[in-house]
């Protein structure tokens, strides 16, 4: 992912990005990727700023690995972000379905 210098695009990289966490939410892995665009820092020196192993960075940004609440807390709370846990269907702008309406596949309660 290259460094995005231009001060205008990082805007814009953040205008796009608060939105989508006001509205739909986002996987930790794109977040952590955006905010790292948006502050123009390569993996390395995002991860000196956040006080996070590059290990550990890129762990969470491929989406691989175990990394700790902890190590996300510190990203977050740089950015005072938080993590809210909803189900996937409700992240792609999805009402969530109970299992037994998953299971039978007609989604209508009884």
């Amino acid at each position: 992912m290259p460094i995005v210098r231009d001060k205008q695009k990082r805007n814009e990289i953040r205008a796009t990005l608060y939105q989508a966490l006001s509205t739909n939410g986002m996987e930790v892995s794109d977040v952590v990727k955006s905010l790292r665009k948006m502050m123009a820092k390569g993996q390395e020196a995002f991860a000196d700023h956040i006080d996070i192993s590059l290990a550990t960075l890129r762990k969470i940004e491929q989406k691989r690995g175990n990394f700790t609440m902890d190590s996300i807390r510190k990203i977050l709370d740089r950015f005072d972000l938080v993590l809210v846990v909803k189900t996937k269907g409700s992240c792609r702008g999805n009402p969530p379905q109970s299992q037994a309406n998953k299971k039978s596949g007609d989604g209508n309660a009884e």
